[in-house]
């Protein structure tokens, strides 16, 4: 889910562009992005949108794709990819 959808808001292309960001984050990071205690802990981890980027988490992770990543994950959908 995007920031938007849990918000209740329109849902539209960008949202999906979202959800491509997260798959893409967890599959080049190893590691789930939003994890919660809870379901709900977790759907207020989307709606934050607070995202650790790659590099922070491994110095060594490619830029290119840090900022290809970050800019799919985006918190507000005019910022993500058309």
């Amino acid at each position: 889910m995007s920031p938007e959808q849990v918000q209740g808001m329109p849902v539209t292309a960008a949202s999906d562009v979202f959800s491509l960001g997260v798959v893409l984050y967890e599959f080049a990071v190893g590691r789930r992005l939003f994890r919660g205690a809870s379901d709900i802990e977790t759907i207020a981890a989307v709606a934050a949108a607070e995202v650790t980027p790659p590099r922070a988490i491994d110095p060594g992770f490619p830029e290119d794709l840090e900022r290809i990543i970050l800019r799919a994950l985006a918190a507000a959908p005019t910022d993500r990819y058309a």
